[in-house]
């Protein structure tokens, strides 16, 4: 399907606006950090497991 002609397309000013930057940050911080935590988790302990 394609996009409706009066569409912004991705990347311009229109399309990027402050509130879905702010949003866009506040996602990714909420799925980032438990990603990050158990990542670090899961590199410490197969460290333990394989490093001796």
């Amino acid at each position: 399907m394609t996009a409706p002609a009066s569409a912004p397309a991705p990347g311009t000013e229109e399309h990027a606006s402050g509130k879905y930057k702010a949003q866009l940050v506040i996602a990714w911080t909420i799925v980032g950090i438990p990603l990050a935590y158990g990542v670090y988790n899961a590199i410490k302990a197969a460290l333990q497991l394989f490093g001796g």
